[in-house]
């Protein structure tokens, strides 16, 4: 009982010092790929940490806009300026897939909750200027990881609300996990064969 104590506690630390990483990181300079690798090396696991809990259906519906426009808004800019074709393609899935869930939720937002206010986001990706492609590639891979585990917790969340949400919220909110963790999955296979020491980033600078 202990020695678990111990290993949570250690657990919690290493939390704290990815998220002070991860904060570091995108607020400084966007210095090219090495702070991208590193920025996402802290941020594995951190997502689920950078957001305010979801308390009701409007939280998650005003919430989950800004945070779907800014992967759609950073995927686009990936489909036109990645290297990679593999990391191009699923740019453009992003693009479909969450420019269809955002145009939702705005009309359920303004249907059942004209008088919400909006969300208050603070961007999770970095921008992307004067990156060369394959530092585009880095950048965007390492971050869509932690910007998609922050998606699929607002959906948890969403999906444990008492009075639970709609059908039609609920069902959007399983997609989200489905579809994100199958993306999660792929990114992380990317990480692991095309960056596992993180040598790309001396060979991939602004």
């Amino acid at each position: 009982m202990f020695t678990d104590l111990i290993g949570r506690t250690v657990l919690l630390l290493s939390l704290a010092t990815a998220l002070v990483a991860v904060s570091v990181a995108v607020d400084l300079p966007r210095a090219g790929a090495t702070a991208a690798v590193e920025h996402g090396a802290a941020g594995h696991g951190a997502g689920a940490a950078l957001h305010a809990p979801v308390t009701s259906e409007a939280e998650f519906i005003a919430g989950m806009i800004p945070h779907h426009q800014e992967a759609v808004d950073t995927a686009r800019e990936v489909a036109e300026r990645g290297e990679r074709p593999e990391v191009r393609a699923l740019a453009r899935d992003i693009v479909a897939a969450q420019a269809d869930e955002v145009a939702k939720l705005e009309a359920w937002l303004a249907a059942w909750y004209p008088e919400a206010p909006p969300a208050d986001y603070a961007p999770m990706m970095r921008r992307l200027e004067g990156l060369t492609p394959p530092a585009v590639d880095v950048v965007f891979v390492f971050d869509m990881i932690m910007h998609h585990e922050m998606a699929i917790a607002m959906a948890r969340e969403a999906l444990a609300l008492e009075p639970p949400p709609r059908a039609e919220v609920a069902a959007l909110a399983r997609d989200v996990i489905a579809e994100q963790g199958e993306e999660i999955a792929l990114l992380r296979g990317w990480v692991d064969a095309w960056w596992p020491d993180g040598a790309a980033a001396h060979d991939a600078g602004h």
